[in-house]
């Protein structure tokens, strides 16, 4: 009888202990995971604001390319009519 309620109690505290260890895995694990997390959001922030300017600049670059051509539209019109 004696033996049979030490190996219980062995046998509980080992579960116990390995419960134990996996939620600190646990813990360590989604510690982790949070930390990619975060380090990926402020990587895409990073990639977007980046995109904004390339987009920015082409829209930029569209209305140069646009005034460009008016103003070589218009100064050969008005060579033309003389």
């Amino acid at each position: 009888m004696q033996n049979d309620e030490s190996t219980f109690r062995l046998l509980d505290w080992f579960f116990g202990a390995l419960i134990g260890l996996g939620g600190v895995i646990w813990k360590l694990t989604m510690g982790r995971i949070h930390a990619a997390e975060k380090s990926n959001d402020v990587l895409f922030a990073k990639f977007d604001a980046h995109v904004a300017k390339l987009e920015e600049h082409a829209r930029r670059s569209e209305d140069r390319h646009i005034e460009l051509l008016n103003a070589l539209h218009n100064g050969l019109s008005k060579k033309q009519d003389k």
